[in-house]
């Protein structure tokens, strides 16, 4: 807004974009690549607004503004003939489809994204060439998982991790090469293969201690191991680290349910259903406790305001069924589980 909105405007914006972007704040990136597109001549500087486009771009998929996310990609595509911004956003396009479109659709992705590997194997400098292959291989590897071919994207992340080890120095883009040791560790997990996930789970918190996607993923496995003590020391360290997100009080809940800490796991619920008063998931699995702990009344209003939200849900209406036996009400039980 200044004199030289273009210039100086433009350099202020660019730093600006690189900071929230690095530190994760969705809707200010999206303001910075929004502004910064507005003052930056597309033709002057083309890497610029580039950067502006895409970062903005993935700063809309967090936010729920998934259209909007891909006519921006659309919008480098028509603008530009540059090899990386089509690379960046077929790549882009391609997560769009096989993440967050409803109803996901893996075939188009994978098109998209054999485009993005496609460019990244004729960039002409070997290391970057090195470097994006491997990435968008890892692109790949995560939609052949979502297709179901778990071995072959196994084998894709394999060979590219060799190839990077190969390449780069043990400190050198630590994070990138954690998300590949990530989708490996995923693969493992959906092939059966806990004690290897459960090994590169402890790597990847070795890496970066305050990503809490990694303990509660490692979580998941203790559990299935039937070790709940491990697991909820891991729910327990993610808690103490993460914003309060509702999906790890709601498994941080159950794991307390199977661990038989009733008291702990209606906090847990509680404070779920504080935050996201809507979901239904919760109080039924409140409901399911509330009962076995013989608060008939309370459960049955759990159950009473997730029928509010889906009055034909067959498991809400077998429990208030259920509650009804509880009160000795046959009559009314068997309306609720005839409809159920």
């Amino acid at each position: 807004r200044g004199a030289d909105p273009g210039g100086l405007g433009r350099e202020a914006l660019t730093e600006a974009l690189r900071i929230s972007a690095e530190i994760g704040f969705s809707a200010m990136t999206l303001d910075m690549g929004l502004r910064g597109r507005a003052v930056t001549d597309p033709v002057a500087h083309p890497d610029d607004f580039r950067r502006f486009t895409a970062l903005a771009a993935n700063a809309l998929v967090p936010l729920h503004r998934l259209d909007e996310s891909f006519d921006l990609y659309m919008d480098l595509r028509r603008r530009y003939t540059d090899p990386n911004a089509h690379m960046i956003s077929s790549y882009g396009i391609a997560m769009l489809y096989t993440r967050f479109f409803s109803p996901r659709d893996h075939e188009t992705a994978l098109a998209w994204q054999n485009n993005a590997v496609a460019i990244a194997a004729l960039l002409p400098d070997p290391r970057e060439r090195t470097l994006r292959q491997v990435f968008n291989d890892n692109a790949l590897a995560l939609i052949e998982m979502h297709r179901g071919n778990l071995e072959h994207g196994l084998e894709l992340i394999r060979v590219g991790i060799e190839r990077l080890d190969a390449m780069l120095e043990p400190d050198e883009w630590v994070v990138h090469r954690s998300q590949l040791l990530y989708n490996r560790t995923r693969l493992l997990a959906a092939l059966g293969r806990g004690d290897e996930a459960y090994a590169d789970f402890t790597t990847l918190i070795e890496m970066d201690p305050y990503y809490t996607d990694y303990l509660c993923e490692r979580a998941k496995i203790s559990r299935r191991r039937g070790d709940l003590d491990a697991a909820l020391a891991d729910y327990d360290r993610a808690v103490s680290m993460a914003p309060p997100f509702p999906e790890l009080f709601y498994n941080r809940g159950t794991a307390r349910v199977e661990a038989g800490d009733a008291d702990g796991a209606l906090a847990d619920f509680g404070y779920v259903l504080e935050m996201e008063p809507d979901d239904v998931a919760t109080r039924m699995r409140r409901a399911e406790l509330l009962l076995g702990l013989g608060n008939f009344e309370a459960a049955e209003a759990d159950v009473a305001a997730g029928l509010e939200l889906r009055p034909a849900d067959p498991e809400l209406l077998c429990m208030r069924g259920t509650i009804a036996l509880e009160y000795g009400d046959a009559e009314q039980a068997a309306r609720w589980l005839d409809a159920a």
